[in-house]
């Protein structure tokens, strides 16, 4: 522990200790440019200014407003280069007909830079060439034949090995770390603080209500001053990282003879890291070239848009108290996406810029934001290994139950894709958790205000973290009062007050700050984002759209996604996001990535087991526990289906239902004997190969320190289970 100690604070002086200016390699004069190239401008916000402001610096692209995208091929006349040489690049380098590289002007040996897409942002490619490589002569190259998409480059440059380092795994690991220590930290005070005082509700869901509503706050209080702002992230960060060195040295309230410690609390929150670093360290180990879309296209060709920067945009938009700066947003407004994640961002962000400080720019603050998104959707993590045991599952049952569901593709992508919509999971699930009554001893509803009102505070959380999530929530009412009978008059005034009391300065600040915030409702429910169209509402647009749709149009609509859901099949939605499939391993992923069922994989077999045990075990706990899982999450995907306009892909879904879904099936599948376990052996295996490993064949490089930190993770996490295992069964024979 010391050793680690000891190793994040010098990681944490390097990430601090200024670092020099950028070193141009080639005059502007320097270029050779022939077809579709044309001058354009560098984006300071992502590149550094040491860089942009040299008079020697040029940016070409591919494409013009004039002519778009045009085949052309650029490059730079030879220089030589002795350390870590970076190039600007956007654009779609590694689609078809597009290529840039490095290359030895006199073997004609390539380096490919790049193999990701960027579309309009500005990444750096950093490249350390092996010394025998090229014995001299070195130039940049970009060609492209495509009328389609486009590539833009600009001169390169070389940095010093402290700047190369602040941008490898190890930094980006730091920041990872630092952003759990924060906000398990106060996860692990509001969780402890709330068991102290015996307010009647789960501790659990205190500590997450804590954490929601201090994101949503900062996004106010950022938004409205943001050096309030920067005070109290200081505030947040010095006590979260107390509180976790507090639950480390085992001392305070986290000690483990406190007698209001919540079982399993340390445990959880200590997956919880290992899980995180492990998934960061399985996307870093192949570099894509494409910088803070990295992440975008790493399991290509399943990826996505923007929907990863946006966290990062409307951090800086909230720390700089630029609210102008919309220039990244297109049509779209801040207001079109619920807020909470965002709070925690700025959070981080405020505090890690003014650590940065010393550095050449900010062109690297995507890697915090990177590891703070995992911290919070991996947050999932903590939530089962603190629910699971209650289930009667034992610790080595629940460390295979979250090492398969780690290992599926919905949480390796979801994790991390910082979207936070497995954080909205991770407190609608706690809630339905509650409401459904998953623990032994719950009451009946009407003997629960308490419970019911922090249940209500987790859905509304919930909802201003992922609008889809409303699904889920309607589904866990509707089974809720058939599980655990109807609340009291006052519980449920009480719960209806506590949801839109939370739920209401967010509404105002949309209606009054940017209205109108309800592109993504309008899509969901009518099938258009309304743009140009702003000042009609929500249900003039769904009945404009339903207008014109027959009663047969509309079954064929249903159909079509039925078969999506089931079969991956007839859909259309989101396919323009697609790349390029060169294997069935890769039509494999893009199913995954959109279709519910097909996602599942060899977990569909876990329906049989639930149908078995029914029959053989009617009355087992566990198994009417996973059926209660496996249907609030079927409810939830059929009213999706039966109420949304026409895309049924899984990131449409709510989350919460996924996440029970996944679990439901993982829960019953260990409990059927040796099938089940090979099973999920299947299962995992296909997770870590589909997902983890094959998608490097597309990539150029590959990063060492990711690969032994991934390493050293797995080792850790087989250590666990076979002490578990020698703890419950016995030594191992």
């Amino acid at each position: 522990m010391r050793i680690a100690m000891v190793l994040f604070v010098v990681v944490g002086a390097l990430i601090a200790w200024p670092e020099s200016g950028a070193k141009i390699l080639v005059p502007s004069d320097a270029w050779e440019v022939q077809g579709g190239f044309f001058p354009v401008e560098g984006d300071a916000r992502d590149l550094r200014p040491s860089v942009v402001n040299n008079p020697q610096t040029r940016y070409w692209r591919s494409w013009s407003p004039g002519t778009g995208s045009q085949p052309g091929l650029l490059r730079t006349k030879p220089f030589v280069a002795k350390g870590t040489i970076v190039v600007p690049y956007n654009g779609f380098s590694g689609e078809p007909g597009i290529s840039t590289y490095l290359e030895c002007v006199d073997s004609g040996h390539r380096i490919y830079l790049a193999m990701g897409r960027t579309n309009t942002q500005w990444s750096e490619v950093f490249l350390n060439p092996p010394a025998d490589f090229c014995a001299k002569d070195l130039r940049i190259v970009a060609e492209t034949s495509s009328t389609q998409n486009y590539v833009a480059i600009g001169t390169p440059y070389e940095v010093s090995r402290l700047s190369a380092f602040k941008q490898s795994t190890l930094p980006t690991l730091w920041f990872l770390v630092l952003a759990w220590a924060v906000i398990s930290g106060w996860f692990l005070a509001l969780t402890q603080y709330a068991s102290s005082k015996r307010w009647g509700i789960d501790p659990i869901a205190a500590g997450l209500i804590g954490l929601g509503l201090i994101g949503y706050i900062q996004f106010f209080v950022y938004w409205f001053s943001p050096h309030l702002g920067a005070v109290l992230s200081f505030l947040l960060v010095l006590l979260g990282v107390v509180w976790t060195g507090q639950y480390l040295s085992n001392r305070g309230v986290f000690s483990s003879s406190s007698p209001q410690i919540t079982p399993g609390l340390r445990s959880a929150v200590g997956l919880w890291l290992l899980v995180a670093i492990a998934l960061l360290a399985l996307a870093l180990i192949g570099d894509t070239g494409a910088g803070p879309w990295a992440l975008n296209g790493r399991f290509t060709p399943a990826r996505w848009s923007t929907d990863n920067q946006l966290p990062g945009f409307v951090a800086r938009i909230l720390v700089s108290g630029n609210h102008k700066d919309l220039g990244d947003f297109s049509q779209w407004t801040i207001a079109d996406r619920p807020p909470l994640a965002y709070g925690w961002h700025a959070t981080l962000h405020g505090v890690l810029q003014r650590l940065t400080k010393g550095n050449d720019g900010q062109h690297f603050f995507y890697l915090y934001q990177l590891a703070t998104g995992v911290v919070l959707n991996t947050s999932w993590v903590a939530l089962f290994g603190l629910l699971i045991p209650r289930l009667g599952l034992s610790r080595f049952k629940s460390l295979l139950v979250i090492a398969v569901a780690t290992l599926c593709p919905f949480f390796i992508f979801n994790s991390l894709f910082i979207w936070p919509k497995l954080l909205s999971g991770t407190f609608t699930l706690m809630a339905a958790w509650m409401l459904l009554g998953m623990d032994r001893a719950a009451p009946p509803l009407r003997n629960d205000n308490r419970g019911l009102g922090a249940a209500a505070a987790l859905c509304a959380l919930g909802l201003l973290t992922h609008g889809g999530s409303a699904f889920g929530i309607i589904a866990v009412i509707g089974l809720t009062a058939f599980y655990r009978g109807m609340p009291s008059l006052k519980g449920g005034f009480a719960a209806a007050v506590v949801a839109i009391a939370i739920m209401l300065p967010w509404s105002l600040w949309q209606s009054h700050i940017q209205p109108p915030g309800n592109a993504l409702v309008k899509f969901a429910f009518a099938g258009t984002f309304g743009f140009g169209e702003e000042k009609m509402g929500v249900l003039d647009t769904i009945i404009r759209s339903y207008h014109g749709l027959s009663l047969d149009a509309w079954l064929v609509k249903k159909r079509d996604g039925l078969l999506s859901l089931l079969f991956g099949i007839r859909n259309t939605c989101g396919l323009n996001e697609m790349g390029t499939s060169y294997s069935f391993i890769d039509r494999w992923r893009a199913s995954d990535f959109y279709s519910v069922m097909p996602s599942l994989n060899f977990l569909l077999l876990g329906f049989g087991a639930v149908a078995i045990g029914k029959i053989r075990r009617p009355d087992d706990y566990i198994l009417q526990s996973c059926v209660k899982l496996i249907l609030f999450a079927l409810v939830g995907i059929a009213l999706s289906l039966v109420t949304t306009w026409d895309c049924y892909i899984n990131h449409h879904q709510s989350y919460q239902a996924l996440i029970a879904l996944h679990l439901g099936l993982i829960v019953a599948l260990l409990g059927a004997g040796r099938l089940g376990w090979a099973v999920l052996a299947l299962n995992a295996l296909y997770g870590f190969v589909v997902w983890g490993f094959e998608p490097l064949n597309h990539f150029p490089r590959f990063d060492y320190v990711a690969i032994m930190s991934l390493t050293i993770c797995i080792a850790v996490w087989v250590r666990m289970l076979l002490a578990s295992r020698r703890a419950e069964l016995g030594p191992l024979r």
